[in-house]
């Protein structure tokens, strides 16, 4: 009998834990932080952030958005923030002047944005962003495999805003699931994410505005650890590696 109620009780347990488990994952994210909230925990997270203004709250999904800021150093600064462990939580805290790849994880298959917040001193028009891969051409052992290149572009108006997101297009999506792995029966190319695909991107400046744009700034920043983010390629006019 002791033994059938010690079971029980460790089942118990067990169903509760799992319980709180599918509830800290998926329960409905609460309301998110005010501005001033925002401003307190972003400074205490990269003290060296230094908030003056939050510019924005950007909705990327239920789970994850992204707060763009102007600091006391007039420096120009992104913080990201995570629905976790039933809080809202900030990720990464930066002051990048150039644009990063924020991939999200999802339970279908990795989110991929671009996010910026460029200085307006840059006098940028827009951005054009690219999914590349360039041409090869493999052989092994007598056999012959020929991997086409693959060139996506889209192109973004920032209407005179320093900030915001760009989640990558779903035929963007769908050339990564299917370079994701390479495979024949004797050869194998295990990429994580599609990786022998590149994210890059261009600024393009206003009208009289000196090409390329020069961004002096490589910025600072902190991370929690709970958020992955690339640089992606700054790909110039006439860049060997597009075909233009």
């Amino acid at each position: 009998m002791k033994k059938r109620k010690g079971m029980f009780a460790l089942l118990v347990v067990v169903i509760g834990i799992i319980g709180l488990f599918f509830y800290s994952s998926y329960s409905k994210p609460a309301p998110f932080p005010t501005e001033e909230a925002l401003k307190k925990d972003i400074n205490e997270t990269f003290p060296g952030a230094s908030v003056k203004t939050i510019q924005d709250i950007i909705h990327v999904d239920e789970r994850h958005k992204v707060v763009p800021f102007i600091s006391l150093n007039k420096d120009y600064g992104l913080s990201y923030w995570i629905w976790k462990k039933n809080k809202w939580r900030v990720a990464e805290v930066d002051n990048r002047e150039e644009p990063m790849i924020w991939k999200i994880e999802d339970r279908k298959r990795p989110k991929y944005v671009y996010v910026w917040n460029i200085p307006p001193k840059y006098k940028v028009d827009s951005l054009t962003f690219y999914l590349t891969r360039q041409r090869d051409y493999i052989t092994w052992d007598r056999k012959s495999l020929y991997i086409p290149p693959v060139q996506m572009t889209e192109n973004v108006l920032l209407h005179n805003k320093t900030y915001g997101v760009f989640p990558i297009p779903e035929d963007w999506s769908t050339i990564i699931d299917y370079t994701r792995p390479v495979q024949t029966d004797w050869f194998f190319v295990d990429e994580e994410d599609g990786d022998s695909l590149n994210f890059g991107w261009r600024p393009n400046g206003k009208p009289g505005v000196k090409e390329p744009i020069d961004f002096t700034n490589n910025g600072e920043g902190f991370s929690t650890g709970d958020i992955i983010l690339r640089y992606p390629e700054l790909l110039e006019k006439g860049s060997r590696n597009l075909y233009e």
